[in-house]
């Protein structure tokens, strides 16, 4: 696994680990079993289901001491027990749909699609000089000791894998075992405990897991599949209830079954966070007749609960655009229907726990759409033209008429689809959208919204104020444009974006993309013949058009700044007023130099009126 992108999730993680749940209440809201009535069960003892070394480590134990019946465990039972746990090997076990619990040999090779819960079995793995390495990477940026690393690797399979909206697992270093729970707004671990004089624990765990149906271990509870017994979702198929359909209204319920292609879901690599799942669907039974025969997508997501859903964003422009610029709705996402359920809706364990709900609680949300394909499947440089100027028209009037900016342009939120042979370009992920965002807001409430590569300059600048114009997205437009002509594969249909620009915007810096005109040549040099024209074409010009905004009256804006913070710091009060009222007459000269119409002349538009043909 990527050791950088791991960094990444474990960064996300920070803050939302809460440690020490009671051991007993972790297992009654997370398993959904009441460990007092397990232990009074005279079938539980049968029922227990663990991989082979615990069944042999409990095997060790009376049946008086698993339930509880005596104060401890005998003296002898312990002794038996650690002579047969120091003899058990580093494992870890994925309980698969089996039902039954399968050692995993690597994590790579490893069908997560099949599993639904892990126990991992662990000593000193690590040599000193190894653990110390890892210690001071890691440490440094989250609230993972390098000791569960492991862990926190097998909770991104479980969760990566999958519609999954939680994940369960059993962590046992040396003689010491942990629950862990975790879920899209963070994780939760039980109170450890010692394994040879708590053995009871384990026992419960395991016949609480056995237990467990599918749903409550964490998939998606509206995706059935042919046999219970195997994932496959070539053949699943899709229920939902109460669902809203394109206006908002109320639907009965939709019914779809994945297309049965090879590739028919995609899961982002996360444990915390949206969690994106995306299946390949068509509409079946009565749900075939509201919404035809075309293929379509399913998006599912664990979205912030305070913010305006996407789908909310999208009908609101759909619904501004039909009222006055219609002809631009085929560029627009085409939603058929939603639906939103929380955590109690879907019955996940936090709901039942007693631990505060996150600042950022998450729902779950549906969408169901056409099926559009990626930038990268675009058939021709004229093809993409077309796109290109279809979703740059719709974006603006989708800004006119409902007030609303995307905030996200990017290359994998430009898609297209071709009807009677002819490209349309569809501008999707409207879940950052939102109004015009004003100078001068509370460092608190200071955003960058969008994503790295793509960003406005201007908001890495030091005297940016959390502001989000029009011609920030205009400037995001122009740096897909150079970035798909620089690396984008016609033969392969893949793109790969240059080295030093993706470096730079990991960095929080935007020199290269201030500077296009000038690396153009360099960026340009691996670039397909029809691509590397269109830049000589269109990025030029449109470097023309950003040049004062994001070269030479940047400069000169930081400039000001500097001297602006000086007078600050040296209470020179005239000059800092000078230096404040100066850049804000730079700043608001800068948003009349770039504007719809100029752009649209640099793509070859030359009639911006938004007329219908």
């Amino acid at each position: 696994m990527d050791f950088c992108h791991m960094q990444r999730v474990l960064r996300g993680l920070d803050h939302r680990i809460t440690r020490n749940y009671p051991i007993q209440s972790f297992i009654r809201d997370v398993w959904g079993e009441e460990p007092t009535s397990i232990q009074l069960s005279p079938e539980a003892k049968s029922k227990c289901v663990l991989p082979k070394p615990l069944r042999k480590l409990l095997s060790c134990y009376n049946e008086r001491t698993l339930r509880r019946t005596v104060a401890r465990p005998l003296d002898e039972e312990r002794d038996a027990a650690e002579l047969v746990w120091q003899e058990t090997p580093p494992a870890t076990y994925g309980y698969s749909v089996q039902p039954a619990w399968e050692e995993v040999a690597a994590l790579d090779e490893t069908d997560w699609l099949q599993m639904q819960a892990f126990i991992e079995i662990t000593g000193h793995l690590h040599s000193k000089e190894a653990d110390v390495d890892m210690k001071t990477v890691v440490e440094e940026d989250c609230l993972i000791p390098h000791a569960e690393m492991k862990t926190a690797e097998l909770l991104l399979a479980l969760m990566s894998s999958n519609v999954r909206s939680y994940t369960t697992g059993i962590a046992i270093r040396d003689f010491v075992a942990t629950f862990w729970y975790a879920d899209r707004m963070g994780v939760v671990t039980s109170k450890a405990f010692h394994i040879l004089h708590e053995p009871y624990h384990l026992w419960i765990a395991g016949v609480a897991m056995a237990k467990a149906r599918t749903t409550p271990m964490g998939w998606c509870p509206l995706i059935t599949f042919t046999s219970a017994r195997h994932v496959d979702f070539r053949q699943a198929r899709l229920n939902a209830d109460h669902v809203q359909d394109a206006q908002g209204l109320r639907l009965d319920g939709v019914t779809l079954k994945s297309t049965g292609d090879e590739i028919t879901l995609r899961t982002a690599m996360d444990i915390v966070g949206r969690g994106t799942a995306v299946l390949q669907v068509v509409a079946t039974g009565k749900t075939k007749l509201e919404f035809g025969s075309d293929p379509l997508v399913v998006k599912m997501i664990w979205a912030t609960q305070h913010n305006h859903s996407e789908e909310t964003i999208v009908r609101s422009v759909r619904r501004s655009l039909k009222h006055s610029k219609k002809q631009y709705l085929p560029f627009i996402t085409d939603l058929k229907c939603s639906m939103e359920l929380s955590m109690e809706d879907l019955d996940l364990p936090r709901a039942h726990m007693s631990i505060p709900i996150p600042a950022d609680e998450r729902v779950f949300r549906m969408q169901i759409m056409p099926h559009y394909l990626p930038l990268v499947t675009v058939e021709s440089v004229a093809d993409f033209r077309t796109i290109f100027q279809d979703v740059v028209e719709a974006h603006y009037w989708a800004f006119k008429t409902s007030g609303i900016l995307h905030r996200d342009i990017c290359i994998n939120n430009i898609m297209l689809y071709y009807r009677d042979g002819k490209p349309y370009g569809v501008l999707t992920g409207w879940h950052l959208a939102g109004g015009v965002i004003p100078r001068g807001q509370p460092p608190s409430a200071r955003r960058r919204f969008g994503s790295k590569p793509f960003i406005s300059a201007d908001a890495y600048a030091q005297w940016w104020t959390g502001e989000h114009l029009y011609r920030f997205d205009l400037e995001s437009f122009y740096y897909v444009l150079a970035a798909f002509c620089a690396g984008f594969d016609p033969d392969r249909h893949t793109i790969r974006l240059p080295e030093k620009w993706l470096e730079e915007s990991k960095n929080g810096k935007a020199d290269v993309r201030r500077n296009l005109l000038k690396y153009l040549e360099g960026l340009l040099q691996y670039a397909a013949p029809d691509y590397h024209a269109l830049a000589w074409e269109w990025v030029r010009a449109l470097g023309q058009l950003f040049h004062k905004t994001i070269r030479s009256k940047y400069a000169e804006l930081n400039s000001m700044h500097a001297i602006h913070m000086d007078a600050v710091k040296n209470g020179d009060t005239a000059l800092a007023q000078e230096t404040s009222s100066l850049m804000e007459q730079y700043l608001e000269d800068r948003d009349k130099e770039v504007t719809y119409e100029r752009f649209l002349r640099c793509i070859s538009i030359d009639d911006p009126s938004g007329n219908p043909d």
